[in-house]
């Protein structure tokens, strides 16, 4: 369960055997539909901007992808502005990769 104060503030709990447990806090997310392009071999491709309200450089951020990553892509993200982050696509492999379109989650929560 998250809830969101009036200062922007999320917080995550969980319910479990009766007791709430705080999970996490400062944490805001967006998303982003993407087809991303056949990555040749060693490339890469970078995905956004996506929205995400309240983040900043510094910020720990954690991306996924609505598909699978096939092939062994790799798949990160950073903040590079205010409430702006990337998501980057890259293959390490010596083949190009075709990913199919889904969407990208990228989540940013404070690092201190």
């Amino acid at each position: 369960m998250s809830f969101t104060l009036e200062n922007g503030h999320n917080y995550q709990f969980m319910l479990r055997k009766g007791q709430w447990y705080l999970l996490g806090f400062d944490y805001s997310y967006g998303t982003l539909a993407y087809d991303p392009p056949s990555l040749g071999a060693q490339g890469y491709a970078s995905a956004g901007p996506v929205s995400v309200p309240g983040a900043s450089v510094g910020d720990i951020v954690e991306v996924s992808f609505s598909n699978p990553l096939t092939g062994g892509v790799i798949l990160t993200a950073f903040v590079s502005a205010a409430n702006q982050c990337y998501a980057v696509f890259f293959n390490p492999t010596a083949g190009a990769i075709d990913l199919p379109p889904g969407t990208i989650t990228v989540q940013a929560r404070k690092a201190s």
